[in-house]
């Protein structure tokens, strides 16, 4: 009989995936890319944190549509977790980039072309230069996507001379857009798009759920009372208005995404329950059921939630728990060998400051250490993992990816190479706080598919200013 799990994962594919990949296809043949890419990718985010990317390219195999824009949206995810950036934040701006190309005459982009900060910048000068020359031939809604891509993929780079100019042609495109142009009639899906977004927050994805409520037209006013009362003072607001007012949502989700990118995460939340949702809290782990595979891989099926826990004999106080989550806070680690754990002894995900004390301070850099072994004593750690099969007996290459809020982070991602007995080698991030309530969101995938193995959030509740400040 299937579990609760499996029976959830199915309706996800059969009430969300088929019938947005029908409609993203008809968007897309519609002359409304934009819109078709940037459904599509958050459809493959959500997938991506329930872990569920080999169903999912099973599921569109039996259920194929002639235009495959998931296809391209999980083609982007797996090239840039091969370049080491699988971060789920820019997969949308990727995604487009990837599928608009064709339209300027230019190939499809390379990820160096993304990724690497120098080559972005020539690449979206080339962007911006096309943009203008082929006025005439490039509808100004793909114009226009290609550019919003541009400017998320500059924010999040930190690149201010690039936002500035592609804002710049962004808004020189608006004022050449026809206002009675209303674009695609999304709000006849508001009922698919209104599930892909309860599903999404059900799976620990509140940006997919706000992508999806913006598609549907539902969170349009709660979107702009969100940038009212938050505070958020950002140049890309009234643009993202502009864009949805002219009718195109898929640009407009992209700039709103850019905005709202340094909100804090309670104000988010504030967004989404003030559009009718229901956010799930940022505290607890998200386990997901792991893939069996041919050779390797986990095969566990109804694993139970992960929690956090602490080492029993560490002097660090106990987690709060209750039935439905277990919230711990982060202090400085304890000595521990580093002795190898037996065939038999659990093995969990450790996380740990290396050099951090009680209190962490704000612009001040520490070493954020994780990895895959014994519960050591003062770190933070999930419950035990579900043992993946080692039939092959080779070690599993992980991808370990840090995120969150409040933080800057040098290297999102690592390689993690998990034996099959005893403890993992230790991966570290540098990672420097930049508010008083920070958290960090730690994700773990199998390289080989991007299927998850285990996330969850670490909240920080003592960050403070220097002293010296």
């Amino acid at each position: 009989m299937p579990t609760v799990y499996e029976r959830k994962t199915q309706r996800f594919f059969y009430e969300v995936v088929e019938p947005l990949q029908i409609y993203a296809g008809q968007l897309y043949e519609g002359g409304h890319a934009v819109e078709a890419l940037y459904l599509a990718s958050h459809v493959v985010k959500v997938a991506i944190r329930r872990g569920v990317m080999r169903e999912l390219d099973s599921f569109l195999d039996r259920h194929s549509h002639r235009i495959n824009t998931i296809g391209i949206a999980i083609e982007a995810a797996r090239g840039a977790a091969a370049m080491g950036h699988l971060d789920l934040a820019s997969l949308p701006a990727v995604t487009a980039m990837m599928g608009l190309a064709p339209y300027f005459g230019l190939e499809p982009p390379s990820y160096e072309d993304i990724y690497d900060s120098n080559r972005f910048v020539t690449f979206s000068n080339k962007i911006v230069t096309e943009s203008r020359k082929r006025s005439n031939f490039v509808p100004n809604r793909i114009a226009a996507g290609m550019l919003a891509s541009a400017a998320r993929i500059a924010a999040l780079d930190g690149l201010p001379l690039i936002q500035e100019l592609v804002l710049g042609e962004l808004d020189a495109k608006s004022r050449e857009l026809n206002p009675v142009d209303k674009g695609p009639r999304m709000e006849i899906h508001a009922v698919e798009l209104g599930r892909a977004a309860r599903f999404a927050r059900e799976f620990g994805d509140t940006g997919s759920a706000i992508a999806f409520g913006l598609l549907g037209g539902g969170s349009a006013t709660a979107a702009d009372q969100f940038a009212t009362l938050s505070g958020i003072d950002s140049e890309y607001i009234p643009i993202s208005q502009q864009y949805r007012r002219m009718g195109q949502p898929g640009t407009a989700g992209l700039l709103f995404e850019t905005a709202i990118e340094g909100a804090s995460p309670d104000s988010i939340e504030r967004m989404v329950q003030g559009a009718g949702h229901v956010v799930s809290d940022r505290t607890t782990s998200r386990r997901q059921q792991y893939v069996a595979q041919e050779t390797t891989g986990w095969t566990g099926r109804s694993a139970p939630t992960a929690g956090l826990k602490r080492d029993p004999k560490s002097t660090v106080p106990a987690a709060q728990t209750n039935p439905e989550k277990t919230v711990a806070t982060v202090s400085a680690p304890a000595a521990s060998s580093e002795k190898q754990s037996g065939p038999s002894e659990p093995r969990h995900v450790n996380a740990w400051f290396e050099d951090g004390d009680e209190q962490l301070e704000i612009d001040r850099s520490y070493y954020l250490a994780i990895n895959i072994g014994k519960l050591r004593p003062g770190s933070l750690a999930t419950e035990p993992i579900v043992e993946p099969n080692f039939s092959a007996g080779a070690p599993l290459e992980l991808l370990v990816v840090i995120g969150g809020h409040g933080f800057s982070i040098k290297r999102h991602q690592q390689t993690l190479w998990l034996p099959p007995e005893g403890d993992s080698e230790i991966v570290r991030f540098q990672v420097t706080p930049r508010t008083e309530s920070p958290f960090l969101r730690i994700s773990i995938y199998m390289a080989i598919d991007l299927t998850l193995v285990e996330e969850f959030e670490i909240p920080l509740s003592r960050v403070t200013r220097s002293r010296a400040a």
